[in-house]
């Protein structure tokens, strides 16, 4: 079985991340931050790392909004 590395999966920081779920989903900065109830800016600080993660939404996060 062929091992890939984790870097080539999971993006290095917090907001690499989100912003690689939220473009995965198909939604947009606008539609996170509705779903999230936050500012589309929070967004937007948070995919740049200009803020810290979502700490106390971390388990809003993983849900897609497909209902899974």
């Amino acid at each position: 079985m062929r091992q890939v590395k984790k870097s080539a999966i999971l993006p290095a920081t917090i907001g690499a991340r989100i912003r690689a779920a939220r473009q995965a989903l198909g939604l947009s900065q606008v539609a996170l931050a509705e779903l999230l109830e936050v500012p589309q800016g929070q967004v937007s600080q948070w995919e740049t790392g200009r803020e810290p993660g979502p700490k106390s939404r971390s388990p809003s996060c993983s849900k897609s909004p497909r209902g899974r």
